[in-house]
């Protein structure tokens, strides 16, 4: 097989037979700039960290890599369009989903405002019985004081009659 039909997950793995403690190589890294999307490449000593454009982490579960250097979106991003064609079908089927729980919470919420609309109706309404139940207490009230004064007044003259 030709070096340019492999893919880079084969590239790699041929390389890393050539990695030895004591060995020329020591390191695969993956290169990835403006000519190479992903090109594993194994060098003579060892990298701590990425170094443009030099990538020391493999990619793990794409097709066609590409790092993206931006500091937005610093990583690996898949390329090939057919995984770019399942994840837009799996966006999709989240967009669905999330729309349909969007429903399903907006009837909750129509729910809860006609419920919340037959409580505070219920409340105005206790709330008009308990004034009109206050007034009609507050006239028995002053009935019962007023015939209260009246028996009263009545028991007291009769009683500074008698002494009389």
């Amino acid at each position: 097989m030709a070096d340019e039909t492999k893919t880079w997950q084969e590239k790699a793995d041929a390389f890393k037979t050539l990695l030895q403690p004591n060995g020329i190589y020591v390191q695969i890294v993956y290169q990835s700039d403006s000519h190479h999307d992903c090109e594993p490449i194994p060098i003579p000593y060892k990298l701590d960290g990425d170094q443009y454009p030099f990538v020391v982490e493999a990619p793990t579960g794409m097709n066609h890599p590409k790092f993206d250097w931006s500091v937005d979106n610093h990583g690996w991003h898949e390329t090939d369009a057919n995984a770019q064609g399942e994840r837009i079908a799996a966006l999709e089927t989240t967009a669905q989903q999330t729309t349909e729980q969007v429903k399903a919470l907006q009837e909750a919420h129509e729910t809860t405002v006609q419920s919340s609309k037959t409580l505070d109706s219920k409340m105005d309404n206790m709330s008009k019985l308990l004034v009109q139940s206050t007034a009609n207490q507050a006239k028995l009230m002053a009935a019962v004081n007023s015939l209260t004064q009246k028996s009263t007044g009545t028991t007291d003259s009769t009683t500074e009659g008698g002494d009389k």
